[in-house]
């Protein structure tokens, strides 16, 4: 992936995820909301770990 596409992509996955992680204490656990937010953290998180290898191999392909 190219650095300059993933740049947004990541400030775009951190504002939901800061988003996810705020309404977080206000629900109740064991709620379908708190279920859903749980969810939607573990699915951001991961997508920031695949974003951020694609980066770094990308980079390590180029010779940085």
């Amino acid at each position: 992936m190219d650095p300059v596409i993933a740049r947004p992509l990541i400030y775009f996955i951190m504002i939901l995820l800061f988003m996810a992680l705020l309404s977080l204490p206000f629900l109740r656990p064991g709620s379908p909301e708190f279920a859903v937010d749980v969810i939607s953290v573990i699915v951001l998180l991961i997508l920031l770990m695949i974003i951020a290898y694609d980066i770094r191999r990308t980079l390590r392909r180029a010779g940085y």
